[in-house]
């Protein structure tokens, strides 16, 4: 192809060592574009995920009045039991923090609390318990 005098030629069946590096920093920089966007998303995800769960946790605390419940012994937990657990709203909760003073069985009490990150298990299903840091807590 000629235009005013300047010839340019373009060969199609190699392309010159300009036009590969071209393509390939094109290439590389959309990559990085991708996974960076990627990253950025999956770091958004987590964040806002932390974030409500923490809320949703503390609200628990702050934003409830105190729930009746009822200190029940149900065992040593050596021996298949789960120990001093709370009935309360028809879920059994497991306190990590009962003070010694309220560890009596059938022990009826008005108290606060907030969910804990803990796991626990105990008897000889494994019964699975929501544990529960005690906030506050008084006898009925």
């Amino acid at each position: 192809m000629s235009c005013n005098g300047f010839a340019l030629s373009i060969n199609i069946e190699q392309p010159s060592a300009l036009g590969v590096h071209l393509l390939s920093l094109l290439t590389k920089k959309n990559m990085q574009k991708k996974t960076a966007s990627f990253i950025f998303f999956l770091l958004l995800l987590v964040v806002s995920y932390a974030c409500t769960k923490q809320a949703s946790s503390l609200a628990t605390a702050e934003n409830s009045q105190a729930i009746v419940g009822k200190v029940l012994y149900t065992g040593s937990v050596a021996a298949d039991g789960c120990g001093y657990i709370i009935s309360a709203k028809g879920k059994r909760l497991k306190p990590v923090n009962l003070d010694q003073a309220f560890r009596q069985n059938g022990l009826d009490i008005l108290f606060t609390y907030q969910v804990s990150n803990q796991e626990f298990s105990c008897g000889m299903q494994a019964t699975k318990l929501t544990t529960v840091d005690i906030l506050s807590i008084k006898k009925r």
